[in-house]
């Protein structure tokens, strides 16, 4: 007889579970009489695991609730024994769908349940992050879930960002564009003073360790932000670049004064689809701009109207969608350009004042478009 059970479980106390004949008890008994010695798991610590696998067993009444908390303050050990099956009682708890307080309080009575594949081969955070939401399983259940999993299998230190051992959760929810991971990969990056009263001060806070986040690698050695989907890409962006966008360069900052300092960074942010602004400023739909047009909207896109009128090779008074975006992508770019970041030390509501100046090639010369912004700077980059 074999089972994938952890503790000593005999035929004999298999027998005695599943109420054998007398016939069979005997005949277990004369084969290994010391078996009646040994201590029988099913009265003791798998007590536990039959209440959860019992299908009468309702936690949302407070009898079988009360009987889930007697069982693992008597046997504390027990949330972390497979049963005869080979199940931990968090899986077990899973494959029920059983509420929030009882797999959230399994959870935390034995951690490493959530980092060890369920019967399926699955992480427990996979099959929340692979499950649509049913009347069984509601968003707020899976999005409670997968957050709490990932808080408790994160690659690095809370403390202080070491790496440290973990099973793979963060990578899998950061790869994932579903809702419950981004919403789990956004409620760990949390910083504490943010968290609502529904959160677990001890799953948040990671943000500050986003760089080496960022940088943990998988079993095939990738980095999460390689391996980051769309939605979880900007999540980590807000923690990860300047304003959610701007990622600075290393090394020494281009000019330093008493009260400033510029930096040169890359900005990341969205790019403007130029096609969509030719069609809106178009507002006669002849498919050109002419100077009155150009001028409504050469404030927002950093080029004066004679700089694309005389970049038209057909006119001096009006211009092509097709010249209009070939001009923009050319000195506006197609892509993350470089900018410098002028941060300054004067206080204005709260705030530290910065002026952002992007850096654009136009012809022989570099021109700047100065735009006023306020944010809180971190001291750091002031120093």
């Amino acid at each position: 007889f074999s089972t994938n059970c952890d503790e000593c479980i005999l035929p004999l106390h298999i027998a005695n579970e599943d109420e054998r004949s007398e016939e069979v008890k005997k005949a277990l008994l004369d084969a290994y009489p010391c078996a009646e010695e040994v201590e029988n798991p099913f009265e003791t610590t798998h007590q536990l695991h039959k209440l959860l696998e019992n299908e009468q067993s309702e936690f949302d009444h407070h009898e079988d609730f009360d009987d889930l908390i007697e069982i693992n303050n008597k046997y504390p050990e027990a949330a972390g024994k497979r049963g005869r099956d080979g199940r931990l009682p968090l899986h077990i708890a899973i494959d029920r769908i059983l509420p929030v307080n009882v797999t959230s309080g399994l959870l935390f009575a034995y951690p490493q349940a959530g980092k060890e594949k369920m019967e399926d081969g699955r992480l427990p955070i996979e099959v929340f992050d692979d499950q649509k939401v049913t009347d069984d399983w509601p968003q707020e259940y899976l999005t409670q879930m997968a957050k709490l999993l990932l808080g408790n299998d994160m690659p690095v230190s809370i403390e202080d960002g070491t790496p440290k051992e973990h099973s793979g959760s963060w990578h899998i929810c950061i790869s994932s564009s579903t809702e419950t991971a981004t919403s789990a990969v956004r409620g760990v990056l949390l910083e504490f003073e943010n968290i609502s009263d529904d959160d677990s001060d001890d799953l948040c806070g990671f943000g500050k360790h986003i760089h080496a986040l960022a940088d943990a690698r998988d079993a095939q050695g990738r980095t999460a932000l390689g391996l980051a989907s769309k939605e979880s890409r900007e999540v980590i962006n807000k923690h990860l670049l300047l304003c959610g966008r701007y990622k600075l360069f290393d090394g020494p900052p281009e000019h330093r004064t008493q009260t400033s300092v510029v930096l040169r960074a890359q900005d990341l942010g969205e790019q403007p689809d130029y096609g969509a602004i030719f069609d809106k400023a178009d507002k006669d739909a002849n498919g050109k701009l002419d100077r009155k047009e150009l001028n409504a909207i050469a404030v927002s896109i950093g080029f004066d109207p004679g700089m694309f009128l005389k970049g038209s090779e057909k006119s001096d008074e009006s211009i092509s969608k097709g010249e209009f975006v070939s001009i923009c992508k050319r000195h506006l770019g197609d892509g993350p350009r470089e900018v410098v970041i002028k941060l300054m030390q004067k206080r204005f509501n709260g705030s530290v004042s910065a002026m952002l100046a992007r850096k654009i090639p136009f012809t022989q010369s570099t021109w700047y478009q100065r735009s006023q912004m306020y944010h809180q700077t971190p001291k750091s980059l002031m120093q």
